[in-house]
């Protein structure tokens, strides 16, 4: 411990003489120390600790290409989601979504949050669990008015943890949804998994999304939805 101490004052002292080459050495331990650290945070995020849902390498996101038009990727529309849905022999579910920012009002101060509409099926699809209530059903994709559900974070933060919020009304943009269920606390989308046409950066709050009757046929050029599938056992993503 004598010679470390040793070392190290006299490592200092010339450091001390040596302000120019000081510089350079701490700018280099800095660059070197803030790539290790994004590098890590990418292999941890990625490798270490995957996207919390059931099998996500199974999991895609679908695009729509239009070479012709230069736009190798846009949002599909919900007639071609129903396409798709009836159509295909490669995906055992699919979800279609679509992100907006909402104000929501009478819990204190009006705040501006972000939403995601969506059918059942993609809480399905990532595992979702409610913490209180229940999740979306199949009836919620064709039922009128829409449902919420909170996140855990939205619920803690704006709503005190109120173990009564299910069964309650919450006001939207000016209109009513009644609130049937908290997710638990596991939970996690943000705009990186999902990149929505609203460019939403998380999901706050999640709504259900009831398709018209005639959305096949009616609804194609509003392309500005998010899909999300998973393969059928067996299916390759090639």
């Amino acid at each position: 411990m004598r010679l470390l101490l040793q070392d190290l004052r006299y490592g200092l002292r010339l450091l001390g003489k040596n302000p120019g080459s000081t510089l350079v050495i701490v700018l280099s331990l800095a660059v070197g120390i803030g790539a290790n650290t994004a590098v890590f945070s990418v292999a941890d995020a990625l490798l270490l600790k995957p996207f919390p849902y059931p099998q996500p390498e199974r999991l895609a996101l679908l695009w729509l290409r239009s070479p012709g038009l230069g736009i190798p990727q846009d949002w599909p529309s919900p007639g071609q989601y129903l396409d798709i849905v009836q159509q295909n022999h490669v995906f055992e579910e699919m979800s279609i979504s679509q992100g907006h920012a909402v104000t929501l009002t009478g819990a204190g101060q009006p705040q501006r949050i972000d939403a995601l509409l969506t059918s059942s099926s993609l809480l399905h699809l990532l595992g979702a669990q409610p913490q209180l209530g229940r999740l979306f059903t199949a009836e919620d994709d064709t039922r009128k008015p829409p449902v919420a559900l909170l996140t855990h974070g939205v619920w803690t933060r704006l709503f005190n943890s109120d173990p009564g919020i299910v069964g309650r009304s919450i006001t939207l943009n000016g209109d009513p949804y009644a609130v049937v269920g908290v997710l638990g606390r596991e939970f996690f989308l943000n705009g990186e998994i999902m990149p929505t046409v609203g460019a939403i950066e998380k999901m706050d709050i999640i709504l259900s999304l009831p398709l018209a009757a005639d959305a096949q046929t009616k609804q194609r050029g509003d392309e500005n939805y998010n899909l999300m599938a998973r393969l059928r056992p067996g299916v390759t993503a090639e």
